[in-house]
């Protein structure tokens, strides 16, 4: 009959009469969509539908026959089932047999040979549903398995998986037609990528080499691993977990690896598309939206623990703690510990699935870290000291973008005992020495010994505080203020987190003062954060070295006004009388005549005692000399007649 498009038919003869059945019976099944089949067997095998529901697509169309015959008598009756065929572009090949018994289920024995081959190895994991956890090159791939035993007791197992570049065995003992189905088996993975865990990245070639020995155990709708020794990536991962399939589907377990990628295993969990690299080393997050990742019916917790924990290429913690917990479509790494730069870190982070959205809640804090650690390795850090780091941050979107986006917060930054290269508060030394010594006050010329001389120390500084505040994907610095050695330092700016890019302001303030005023160097840092470019603006710096030049010439004009002689102050007045009518006139000493000169009668003049010295003459200009006076000679011929004012 039609069975929404599958045909199902049987058709052969089975003779019960007998103390033991004999005959053959033949059926065929075709459909190009398996869920008209599974809608038929959930009324059977409801648990073994739910399994195999998942991955219907990859199984259509199929056609299978399948031949069941019995023959011989008893007691050595024996029954065989075939079945051959294909599911999708898969080919089924099954085989078993045992005692033609009545109680055959019970106490009989069973021998099983099943395999399923392609050519194509992918379309066989992705009907097994391994497609989502493991990668394999084009080839062919094929699954074994072999049960011998009694059918009510222990079955040997021994299953093997094969592809190019996947090779996986479990042996031991099962149980499959109990009431409560049981499994002991020791898997052993010896070679397989699981690059799909990873999640989207950029390069699909980029391989994760897993290998695993460990003993698993299946008791009823309950999966057990224990004893697990693997290898992820080259990291060694030991521990145990156990899941249980009943909704929600229980987890609980302890695992501790010795590295872990800790971007990308959060990427892989909560189902991130690919990050591209953008333009000048900044970062671009994904437009597509968010995958299903772990999200979904799970419950409980799992202890996690890491040895090192590499946050970014640069930044990583040691001894890392955190415990996962699972709850309804939630994910959360809670308890968060362990060493990060010489610091500690601890918080939270959440992660919720909902129909708006991934949401997410972070809560961490960092204290005592080194600086230096958390900005781009250069032969000389930007920043050291001790940094202490607190933040506060949620949003939610459809794609990374979108979340991003939305993120809003604030946090703090602060930095004890720090050095910031770049920033030699001597610079302001080094360009007013070179003014004073000649060089003129040319913007070029400035700013080039200014650039040489911050690049040639760093700022020293007690401490620093930084809070910020994080909206609409910015993360934004109010104008702090920092008091360092030699220097002032103001800061201002903000970080894009959609692209990585950074546009701050910076101030370095001198402790000289001119006119009023203190000189400042203004700096600006553009660009992506990793790798910023700087500028440096020194208008305002030349303006002030102008006014202190202007403030330096008139200090030497009135230097050397004060350096000039003062006059001498006038004699008393008691050594010197005033005249009565004129001034008194400066008397030149009359000159020696030569010996051989013979003076006129008239002007030669007894000897006389010589007068006492007159005291210095007063800076007073003489008056003119008035009529009736006689000449200075004429005057001397006769001192008896001189009078004292004169």
């Amino acid at each position: 009959a039609d069975l929404g498009g599958a045909a199902f038919s049987a058709s052969g003869r089975i003779d019960t009469s007998a103390a033991t059945p004999r005959g053959s019976i033949n059926v065929d099944l075709t459909a190009p969509d398996m869920a008209p089949v599974f809608a038929i067997l959930s009324r059977f095998a409801p648990s073994t539908v739910e399994a195999l529901s998942a991955n219907a697509a990859a199984m259509a169309p199929a056609k299978l026959q399948a031949k069941l015959t019995i023959e011989g008598t008893a007691p050595s009756a024996n029954a065989k089932l075939s079945v051959d065929g294909r599911l999708g572009k898969v080919r089924l090949a099954l085989n078993a047999q045992g005692a033609a018994d009545a109680q055959v289920l019970s106490r009989g024995d069973l021998k099983i040979d099943g395999k399923l081959d392609a050519d194509d190895g992918k379309m066989l994991l992705t009907m097994l549903g391994l497609d989502g956890s493991l990668a394999i090159e084009p080839g062919p791939g094929a699954l074994t398995l072999a049960l011998n035993g009694p059918a009510s007791g222990d079955l040997r197992v021994d299953a093997r998986l094969t592809a190019k570049g996947l090779e996986a065995r479990a042996t031991g003992t099962a149980r499959p037609f109990a009431a409560s189905p049981t499994a002991s088996l020791r898997a052993n993975i010896v070679r397989a990528n699981a690059a799909p865990l990873r999640g989207p990245t950029n390069d699909d070639r980029a391989a994760l080499p897993v290998t695993f020995d460990g003993r698993v155990a299946l008791s009823g709708d309950e999966l057990s691993i224990s004893d697990a020794s693997a290898s992820i990536g080259g990291t060694a991962v030991r521990g145990k977990l156990a899941m249980a399939f009943a909704t929600p589907r229980k987890i609980s377990g302890d695992i501790e690896a010795d590295n872990v990628d800790a971007g990308r295993l959060t990427a892989a969990a909560i189902g991130m598309p690919a990050t591209a690299a953008g333009p000048d080393k900044t970062w671009l997050w994904s437009t597509e939206p968010f995958t299903d990742g772990v999200f979904g019916d799970f419950t409980g917790a799992v202890a996690f623990k890491a040895r090192r924990l590499d946050v970014t290429r640069q930044i990583a913690v040691r001894e890392f703690r955190s415990t996962l917990r699972l709850a309804d479509h939630e994910l959360t790494i809670g308890d968060m510990a362990g060493d990060v730069a010489g610091g500690q870190l601890a918080g939270s982070i959440v992660w919720h699935d909902t129909d708006l959205g991934l949401k997410t809640k972070a809560e961490f804090a960092i204290k005592g870290a080194d600086a230096a650690t958390f900005l781009p390795s250069s032969v000389r850090p930007p920043v050291t000291g001790k940094l202490d780091l607190t933040a506060d941050i949620a949003g939610s979107g459809l794609s990374p973008i979108a979340l991003i986006g939305s993120l809003q917060g604030n946090g703090k930054v602060q930095v004890s005992n720090g050095q910031l290269a770049g920033l030699d508060p001597r610079a302001f030394d080094s360009v007013t020495r070179a003014v004073d010594q000649g060089v003129s006050i040319d913007n070029a010329r400035i700013a080039t010994i200014v650039e040489r001389a911050l690049d040639s120390g760093q700022l020293s500084v007690k401490h620093i505080e930084l809070p910020f505040a994080v909206s609409a994907g910015q993360l934004r610095l109010s104008q702090s203020k920092v008091e360092g050695e030699g220097a002032d330092l103001a800061i201002t700016g903000n970080v894009d987190l959609t692209d990585g890019t950074v546009d701050a302001r910076l101030v370095l303030s001198g402790s000289s003062e001119a006119s009023g005023a203190r000189p400042n160097i203004f700096m600006a840092l553009r660009g992506p954060a990793v790798d910023p470019t700087r500028s440096v603006d020194i208008s305002a710096l030349t303006g002030w070295l102008t006014l202190r030049s202007v403030e330096n010439q008139a200090k030497r004009l009135k230097a050397m006004e004060a350096a000039q002689p003062k006059p001498a102050p006038p004699p008393p007045a008691a050594a010197v009388e005033k005249p009565a009518t004129a001034p008194s006139v400066a008397v030149p000493a009359v000159p020696e005549r030569p010996t051989n000169s013979v003076p006129a009668p008239s002007a030669v003049a007894p000897k006389t005692p010589m007068a006492p010295a007159l005291p210095a003459p007063l800076d007073i200009k003489p008056a003119p000399r008035p009529s009736g006076v006689a000449s200075p000679p004429a005057a001397l011929a006769h001192p008896q007649e001189v009078s004292p004012q004169n």
